[in-house]
């Protein structure tokens, strides 16, 4: 596996990028079923399997009092992405400067012309950019210009509970 520290300094350029995107924090089964798509997407274009995850956790940078214990450390998650088969973990580092970024602005510099992904699987309540305005849709709309195609995947429910970090935590 390869480690991006800082996507936005980098210029490594991997081929045929299937990219998600998000936390991930416990790689847990709904994280798993998208895991699992983008693998299977990377084997139908010949890509490369990858993953964008900001660090810290955007909740621990806007409420360091009341972020969320995290299910798993950097390091674990990372082994637990490895074991999924993701092959290329591009960092973004959350700061003041990076939680600013226009949705719009995310999508062309960070998406395209930084993690070069030509494919995009994402879950259905992916959200990004500033005050996290980003969505599916703009995914969507952003597409044909951009070049990737782009796929929301949507939650596992497992005894009437989507799976989530969140519902995790609680248990």
């Amino acid at each position: 596996m390869q480690i991006v520290d800082d996507v936005l300094n980098s210029d490594t350029v991997f081929p045929n990028v299937v990219l998600t995107v998000g936390s991930f924090d416990g790689v847990h089964r709904g994280h798993q079923h998208i895991l699992r798509d983008v693998v299977e997407r990377t084997k139908e274009i010949g890509g490369t399997p990858a993953l964008l995850t900001m660090q810290p956790h955007p909740r621990e940078y806007f409420s360091p009092d009341s972020a969320p214990n995290l299910l798993t450390s950097f390091e674990k998650k990372i082994a637990l992405l490895e074991e999924a088969g993701i092959e290329v973990v591009f960092v973004l580092p959350f700061n003041e400067k990076t939680a600013d970024i226009e949705p719009e602005v995310f999508i062309e510099t960070v998406l395209r012309d930084h993690c070069h992904a030509v494919s995009l699987i994402v879950g259905y309540d992916c959200r990004f950019g500033r005050r996290a305005r980003g969505d599916f849709a703009m995914l969507q709309a952003f597409a044909p210009d951009m070049g990737y195609d782009v796929k929301e995947i949507a939650p596992v429910i497992v005894e009437s509970e989507r799976v989530s970090s969140t519902l995790i935590r609680v248990f």
